[in-house]
């Protein structure tokens, strides 16, 4: 099977379709920085796909490390509300607070009632993801994961 083809095949994704099956918020955990599978996956699960850095926080340039961890559950609520989300590059503004922030917003966040899933693209911090009762981890292995296109290598 060529590669473009392997892209698309959504066995790997079965693990996060059944954990969404029974929780509302789940981490998808990724070996490495895949933006092509982060895609494809909302696309099989038929989510919404939002990237977080792009979508909102490339318009604050330099001051997008001091936008509030409360705006970023604002967009997932916002998204959450016409649908399941996937959210992408949430790590970027995760990234610019301390450890203790970052564990207190996903408590925030486990707690929350969302009107449906909400998947998080971990790839820095899957040990505060895993340790936040209420948010369901699913680890994404390297062997399972479709190898990258010549053209999906470029793009990133």
């Amino acid at each position: 099977m060529n590669t473009l083809a392997q892209t698309f095949e959504a066995n790997w994704t079965d693990p996060v379709a059944a954990a969404v099956a029974h929780d509302k918020v789940v981490a998808a955990v990724f070996p490495e920085y895949r933006p092509d599978l982060a895609r494809n996956l909302a696309h099989q699960l038929g989510y919404t796909f939002h990237d977080f850095r792009r979508e909102v926080m490339q318009g604050y340039g330099w001051e997008a490390g001091a936008i509030p961890l409360e705006q970023l559950t604002l967009e997932l609520k916002g998204h959450s509300r016409n649908g399941g989300v996937v959210a992408f590059n949430v790590e970027a503004l995760l990234a610019a607070k301390t450890d203790s922030e970052r564990r207190a917003w996903l408590r925030v966040l486990a707690r929350q009632d969302w009107p449906h899933p909400v998947v998080l693209c971990i790839l820095l911090f899957p040990q505060a993801v895993a340790e936040t009762p209420g948010i369901v981890t699913v680890e994404l292995d390297d062997t399972m994961l479709p190898q990258p296109t010549l053209l999906g290598r470029f793009l990133r």
